[in-house]
């Protein structure tokens, strides 16, 4: 099924979904964009392919498909990854409050579990939260309690397969 932008906007408008995101977001509302659109309600799971870009105050993610999940009525997670044969990565980014630097992050998938503030990023996958930054193929990122798990990977971009890091010390 293809929606134009308007029709998308409504058939969002009357699902009642708020996208919930961090303090500064959860009020606003989302705008989706997209060359197609496949929207389940019996499922909750809505996919969304070509160009996709998702934004809701300060957050954005953009990827070639972004699948959302919802339960009753609630957008509860947020799956955005690249196509096989694209050399692009998928792309998250928000201000978690109003004095705090933003958070950026690319991966070939990005899994964000909104509800519970996590962010799941496989291959390829890249933090930067000034000043720091991380990489690895795999990454986890608890945002609420801030703690970043990692795991490294052998691949043609990565040939020791070892995370990298860098940390920055706090200016005075």
């Amino acid at each position: 099924m293809k929606l134009s932008p308007i029709s998308l906007f409504f058939v969002l408008a009357l699902s009642n979904g708020a996208l919930y995101a961090l303090s500064s977001d959860k009020d606003k509302q989302f705008y989706i964009q997209a060359d197609t659109a496949q929207i389940d309600k019996s499922t909750g799971i809505s996919v969304y392919r070509g160009r996709v870009t998702v934004v809701q105050g300060t957050m954005h993610i953009a990827a070639d498909e972004i699948e959302i999940h919802t339960h009753d009525s609630e957008v509860i997670q947020i799956i955005a990854r690249m196509n096989k044969n694209s050399k692009a990565l998928a792309h998250y980014e928000q201000q978690p409050d109003k004095d705090a630097e933003l958070i950026y992050a690319n991966a070939r998938e990005i899994n964000y579990m909104i509800q519970e503030e996590k962010l799941h990023l496989t291959g390829q996958a890249k933090l930067h939260q000034l000043p720091n930054e991380f990489e690895g193929e795999l990454l986890h990122y608890d945002i609420k309690r801030g703690i970043v798990n990692m795991k490294g990977s052998i691949t043609p971009d990565n040939k020791s397969g070892r995370i990298n890091m860098t940390l920055n010390p706090k200016k005075h």
